[in-house]
């Protein structure tokens, strides 16, 4: 955490908070380290994103860009704060030139010094109660064979499970879980890659994830039913040598006993020769 001014010549380390307003997918705010090394050179921005430590160099309007940063309304960290008032605020149109002060608006060094910190309102406590999302993970994933075993037997239909195909589910859920949480959807890799070890030639894979807000097995059940793709996996008909299902559940807490549950159910089946 250096000095953020227009007379620092090292990295200035901008906290993530609210510092850029992003495009699309791009992430809603990022670190901007600025490097001076000319005090007659405007210093070199790069674009940190402090989820996953990629970087992107700040590039002018007439160069390419590797991120799709949208705009930037003010830079700042613990001793220093910048509005931007340049007439574009896009970031592709941005200088960074803090001594420029018809582009960054500086706020009173004093000021931002008076915020001390042994004056600031306590943020309420959270509530922590730890849950067993492990056991409540085995419950639904019982709870839900049963019922959709019991489902397929008044249609007639047997149901074999694959142990083996429902162990590599699980980084699909918790690709799914990232994605959301933060935009990225890591570990979809390794799920594509343990998928085509353990497809046998000559079989299909077909799964369907959904999220859930609640613990309830047959509410799961109930909606899952209402998907096309779901339905259709669980009227899959075949034998055990050309059906096999899979099913997979991940809890993950957060504070205040808020879940969010994902559950995906799969099947691998023999394709059917034309």
């Amino acid at each position: 955490n250096t000095p953020l001014g227009p007379s620092s010549a090292s990295t200035i380390l901008c906290p993530s908070s609210a510092l850029i307003r992003g495009q699309s997918s791009a992430p809603p705010s990022a670190a901007i380290p600025l490097r001076r090394q000319d005090a007659d050179v405007p210093p070199r921005a790069t674009f940190w994103e402090s989820l996953f430590g990629t970087r992107h160099a700040h590039v002018t309007a007439e160069g390419g860009a590797g991120h799709s940063y949208g705009r930037i309304g003010c830079l700042f960290n613990h001793e220093g704060y910048y509005g931007n008032v340049q007439p574009d605020d896009s970031v592709r149109a941005c200088s960074f030139d803090l001594d420029d002060v018809s582009r960054w608006k500086p706020m009173d060094r004093q000021l931002v010094a008076s915020v001390s910190r042994s004056r600031r309102r306590a943020a309420p406590p959270v509530v922590h109660q730890p849950l067993a999302s492990d056991s409540m993970e085995e419950a639904l994933e019982a709870s839900l064979r049963q019922l959709i075993a019991e489902q397929r037997r008044a249609d007639g239909l047997a149901t074999h499970w694959d142990p083996h195909l429902s162990f590599l589910l699980s980084p699909a859920l918790l690709s799914s879980e990232a994605e959301k949480v933060s935009g990225s959807a890591a570990g979809a890799g390794d799920f594509r890659q343990g998928l085509r070890n353990a497809i046998p030639p000559d079989f299909s894979f077909k799964g369907f994830p959904m999220q859930f807000g609640h613990l309830c097995a047959p509410r799961m059940l109930q909606d899952l039913l209402r998907s096309h793709v779901a339905s259709g996996i669980v009227g899959m008909q075949g034998g055990v040598d050309s059906v096999r299902f899979a099913l997979r559940v991940q809890v993950t807490p957060y504070p205040e006993r808020v879940c969010a549950v994902w559950v995906m159910l799969a099947v691998v089946f023999a394709k059917i020769e034309q």
